[in-house]
């Protein structure tokens, strides 16, 4: 598993554990909001120089 793949899951957990306590008023706002916040927790988890990507990068863990 690569660095992107491991932030990529990670971000739909931050996602779904962001969501459940949010209530949109439509499908529509439902979608929007999701997308953004996804968007957000990917880039801070990938900016973050965690120590824990690193250890997946060099790890090579599948």
């Amino acid at each position: 598993m690569n660095r992107y793949k491991f932030s990529y899951d990670l971000a739909l957990i931050c996602t779904k554990q962001c969501l459940n306590f949010v209530e949109p008023s439509s499908a529509d706002d439902a979608v929007d909001l999701a997308l953004k916040v996804f968007e957000n927790c990917y880039n801070k988890i990938l900016s973050s120089g965690s120590p824990v990507l690193e250890f997946v990068e060099s790890a090579g863990i599948d």
